[in-house]
């Protein structure tokens, strides 16, 4: 065995109790370095894992049970978390707005973006320095913006459902002044969903 066997590497709970840790504890708890030691709690696990998947396997098969998940229980698989703005998605964004500029001026609504974006995360954001450091640097080496995706556009919605007929801008003030103009504020939206 070329690595040393840790009980902290693997966990199945089940309501409080740790399976593995009942399981595999009374092996490694004499000497946990001991290879002989060590073997037998690899072989312990395999054959562990083997009755897990038997008993998942049965469950996953009856007909009246259901799995809830939490935010970022597919993190581990390569999910996207939407605790900031994903990559990704800005990237997506900011292609469709070169689509649309096509030597003009940046559209509005990215501009609005990363106006919110800014004023959101306390932190300066601007199309011109986003489109360049995405074109010139690893997309896992750019840092993404820290503002919840789901509470963005969440507050895009909100603003959006508040504008009455007739109103086509809103003014939002605080720590500083934010004017918003409808239709800008409706393309983003329909861009941020479909990207």
């Amino acid at each position: 065995m070329s690595a040393t066997f840790r009980l902290s590497d693997y966990q199945i709970r089940i309501g409080n109790e740790d399976i593995i840790e009942r399981h595999l504890h009374g092996i490694l708890s004499a000497d946990p370095e001991n290879a002989e030691n060590q073997e037998k709690a690899q072989k312990a696990l395999d054959e562990l894992f083997k009755e897990m998947r038997v008993r998942f396997g049965t469950i996953i098969k009856t007909d009246n049970v259901s799995f809830l998940l939490g935010a970022g229980a597919s993190l581990p698989v390569g999910g996207v978390s939407l605790t900031n703005v994903p990559k990704p998605i800005e990237k997506a964004l900011i292609d469709k707005a070169k689509d649309e500029q096509k030597g003009k001026e940046a559209p509005a609504w990215i501009d609005l973006f990363y106006t919110i974006a800014s004023a959101l995360s306390r932190k300066d954001f601007s199309f011109d320095a986003r489109s360049q450091l995405f074109q010139s640097t690893a997309e896992e080496d750019i840092p993404a913006i820290g503002v919840n995706l789901e509470a963005y556009l969440s507050q895009l919605h909100t603003w959006h459902a508040g504008m009455l007929d007739g109103t086509e801008t809103l003014k939002l003030t605080g720590g500083s002044e934010l004017s918003i103009v409808k239709s800008d504020l409706a393309r983003l939206i329909k861009r941020s969903l479909a990207p």
